[in-house]
């Protein structure tokens, strides 16, 4: 199947039969997958998508699920209307084994307590009518792929402050941690030496008020008196 690159002519087809953005079908994430068993409806939304998006469009689950397994994968665009199984029990089985994917169900028609149900358990994006318009759906699309990378963007960071690339796992960028750990450092240094002065004005005080020496060895008074 290849992935990569511009889109091609519609007449053009993936092994599993359906379209592919042209290319060397290299390792590329897949900006938008689309199942779709209808040739027709299949080709129609295909190019409805912008040519830079990497599409690709498949006819069944079992086909959606070797792209997934292959590829990461931004937004999974579905028709109800699939062999086998409904385009919601599709998109169910997705929200286990890749929760991040963001979902678009296509539906000719769907009643209110399916809707809510995909809405609610199935956490689908968005929800289109069909015959679907092209510039409703390259809209929710790009609203889709916007939330992604925003979300992957966010993973990222987390990930980058706890384990930088440039050093092995488990191993704190020095040029990262300085400013936190230099601050632990000095509190405490300032923490200790106004510790000791406390203790020493205290036995000064003892000292001079009492006449108790505690630590007759340390001439405490040198330290105070000039």
């Amino acid at each position: 199947m290849n992935l990569a690159g511009e889109k091609f002519a519609p007449t053009s087809s993936t092994a599993g039969g359906g379209l592919s953005s042209a290319g060397d079908g290299g390792l590329m994430d897949v900006d938008v997958l689309v199942v779709e068993s209808n040739k027709e409806q299949q080709e129609q939304i295909f190019l409805a998508l912008p040519a830079k998006w990497v599409s690709v469009t498949v006819g069944t689950p079992e086909e959606a699920e070797g792209v997934l397994n292959a590829r990461t994968v931004k937004v999974l665009v579905c028709s109800d209307e699939l062999p086998d199984e409904t385009g919601l029990m599709f998109l169910a089985r997705t929200k286990e084994r890749w929760p991040r994917l963001r979902r678009i169900l296509l539906a000719a028609d769907l009643d209110g307590e399916l809707f809510f149900h995909a809405m609610r358990e199935v956490s689908i994006f968005d929800y289109l009518t069909k015959p679907v318009v092209p510039s409703e759906l390259s809209t929710a699309v790009a609203r889709a792929r916007m939330q992604y990378d925003a979300a992957a963007r966010l993973v990222r960071g987390a990930d980058e402050e706890e384990s930088p690339a440039f050093l092995s796992p488990g191993i704190a960028s020095p040029v990262k941690s300085w400013p936190r750990d230099g601050a632990f450092v000095v509190c405490g240094f300032v923490a200790g030496v106004f510790a000791t002065l406390v203790s020493l004005m205290f036995l000064y005080l003892i000292k001079t008020q009492s006449g108790v020496d505690l630590y007759p060895m340390i001439h405490l008074w040198e330290l105070f008196e000039p």
